[in-house]
C-alpha cells in the first residue's frame, strides 16, 4: 500500500488501516510518502515501478492519484517495453559477439 500525504502525514489513518491487516495476519508491504518525496524518482528502487502499474485507488483524491499513476505508467513504459529495451539489448549483443565480453 501506498500512503501518499499532500500535506502533513496523518500516522493514525495509517494506523486505522494497517494494523487491523497485521491483526489478521495478513502480509502488507507499504510505503510512506509525502508529495515533496516524488521530486526525485528512485530509479533503482524496482518495486516502485512495479506500484505505479498496479495502483488502486482506495481513499484520497481521485485526481491526484490518476495523475501519479499515469506519470508512473509513463515512467515504466517508457524504460522497460520493449521499444526502450530492444536498442539497449542489441547493443549488448553486438558488444559480446564484437569481442567476447561486454564493455564496462
Amino acid at each position: 500500500l501506498l500512503f501518499f500525504f499532500k500535506d502533513d502525514i496523518d500516522e493514525a489513518a495509517i494506523k486505522a488501516v494497517l494494523h487491523p491487516l497485521w491483526d489478521l495476519q495478513f502480509k502488507v508491504g507499504h510505503q510512506i510518502r509525502h508529495s515533496d518525496d516524488f521530486k526525485e524518482f528512485d530509479e533503482t528502487h524496482m518495486e516502485s515501478y512495479t506500484a505505479f502499474l498496479d495502483c488502486r485507488f482506495l481513499l484520497g483524491d481521485p485526481v491526484r492519484r490518476k495523475a501519479m499513476g499515469r506519470r508512473g505508467r509513463n515512467l515504466v513504459e517508457a524504460r522497460f517495453t520493449w521499444q526502450a529495451v530492444g536498442p539497449r539489448m542489441t547493443q549488448v549483443y553486438r558488444e559480446i559477439v564484437a569481442d567476447g565480453r561486454r564493455a564496462e
